[in-house]
């Protein structure tokens, strides 16, 4: 079944190349070149400005130091033998190819860091499918993505129509589209509209999932029509669509979003630790608005079992939405569950059990939920706002919250905007993901350092109604505002 979502995402989204082009980027007076040798020389000797539209199919063996410029592949394909971009900034736009590999690299295939981007300049990578595989193990990287590394901080960021299709094998960090979104303490703001994982995503080390590996600090996403197929595997932490959003104050909404891959921690640290559907975990005030999404495949946390009896002793967290919400607050409206989906017996707080508005159904339901999702790529979109029952009194304040929960709810930032880092990718794949999985995955043998303090909040977490002030209006206008 995998393999077939696979193949029809791929060719819905080939088909939305024809959606119209960055603003940034239109009425520009292109360069035509015949190779990415021909590309690279001009653009590194123009210091990464300029417009460039390639030809023909052809190779990347040299990277593009920092680029600021337009890039448009033109619907050509690109063999990745190295990182195609190093860095991409203020007004830099990516789009209209598709990658191939003839062998493993060990190198992010095709942007490794994103800087600089503003909100009147922000960058936009869009309509390109990665079928490189990526396996950096052997490299000691992190930060790895299948359509870029990472992102810094107080970047504006959209990806559009983006899919990977390649494996990618990693030790920390590792998303399908994007392995680590916000290194540092300003805010990322990020829109990912269209995107797919069906690659598998693993890690020997923590923070795997199939569009955002993990978030440092401050983020404001909208993710509207974001599908993962692939498996995600990770030591301590693995969601479907984000692993872990690390303190400070993220606004991330999610409308249009399904999960349909198997999700599995190989360590237990602690029952916070663990795995979920959507979103492994949270810290910080952090508000999560999940509308119209779909939730299948099976959740499998590590397990204690006790050397003598063989007994099971304490099992890791484990949930379909959300498994450990610290002290930030979660929104469902019409989120859909396999109902035989596997949770194994969690010692730790589960989301499901306390959210509003999730039903569980069967797999006609999900299946026709998934297709419905990929028929509509490429459409325009309103983003769900809160319903008439949701605002009575002070919007920025939380109606209903569980006795022990500390819930503020912060003022919805409206913004948007992802990040990455990147490095690796296996043997290339062209339009579905491989058979299984292509790389040898190691045995677990050193364990990470203890969390930061950002960290650390209770196991008694819940869950209540956040207020989510959300004005998002068509596929390229979402009104964006930071954080003070």
């Amino acid at each position: 079944m995998k393999k077939i979502i696979s193949v029809i995402i791929t060719i819905t989204m080939l088909a939305a190349l024809l959606v119209p082009m960055a603003i940034n980027s239109s009425a520009e007076d292109f360069i035509e070149v015949q190779s990415w040798a021909e590309f690279a020389k001009l653009a590194n000797e123009n210091y990464g400005e300029g417009s460039y539209k390639l030809m023909s199919d052809t190779v990347c063996e040299t990277s593009i130091d920092s680029f600021t410029g337009v890039f448009d592949g033109n619907g050509h394909t690109i063999t990745v033998k190295t990182t195609m971009f190093l860095d991409v900034g203020i007004g830099a736009v990516v789009r209209n190819f598709t990658t191939t590999a003839t062998e493993t690299i060990n190198v992010t295939p095709i942007i490794l860091g994103i800087s600089g981007s503003t909100e009147d300049y922000p960058v936009v990578i869009e309509n390109i499918t990665n079928n490189v595989n990526v396996d950096t193990l052997g490299e000691d990287f992190n930060r790895v993505g299948g359509i870029a590394g990472w992102s810094d901080s107080d970047n504006y960021v959209t990806f559009r129509n983006c899919i990977n299709n390649g494996n990618i094998n990693a030790n920390e960090q590792v998303g399908g589209i994007i392995g680590n979104a916000d290194l540092a303490n300003g805010y990322l703001h990020a829109d990912f509209i269209d995107c797919a994982n069906n690659g598998d995503v693993y890690t020997t080390k923590n923070y795997a999932a199939g569009i955002v590996g993990n978030v440092n600090q401050h983020c404001d996403f909208v993710m509207v029509r974001c599908i993962n197929t692939g498996d995600i595997t990770a030591r301590e932490v693995a969601g479907g669509i984000i692993s872990r959003i690390l303190g400070g104050k993220a606004n991330v909404i999610m409308y249009k979003c399904a999960s349909t891959g198997n999700v599995t921690t190989t360590e237990r640290a602690a029952e916070k630790y663990g795995v979920a559907g959507l979103v492994s975990r949270t810290t910080g005030t952090s508000t999560i608005s999940i509308y119209d999404s779909i939730v299948s495949g099976d959740f499998i946390p590590a397990t204690t079992v006790d050397a003598t009896t063989g007994e099971l002793t304490a099992t890791a967290g484990a949930d379909a939405i959300c498994q450990y919400a610290s002290t930030g607050l979660i929104m469902t409206e019409n989120v859909k569950i396999l109902h035989n989906s596997a949770v194994a017996g969690s010692t730790a707080y589960t989301a499901s059990e306390t959210a509003m508005g999730f039903e569980y159904v069967d797999q006609i339901t999900i299946d026709a939920g998934v297709a419905a999702i990929m028929a509509d790529f490429g459409n325009p979109y309103d983003v769900p706002g809160p319903t008439a029952a949701d605002t009575e009194e002070d919007t920025d304040d939380v109606t209903t919250a569980p006795a022990g929960d500390v819930t503020t709810a912060p003022a919805v930032d409206t913004t948007n905007k992802p990040a990455g880092d990147g490095t690796g990718a296996p043997a290339g794949d062209t339009t579905t993901k491989p058979a299984g999985d292509t790389t040898t995955k190691p045995a677990d043998t050193t364990k990470p350092a203890d969390t930061t303090a950002a960290e650390e909040g209770g196991c008694d977490s819940s869950i209540s109604l956040a207020i989510v002030a959300v004005a998002a209006v068509g596929a390229v206008a979402i009104a964006r505002k930071k954080e003070d």
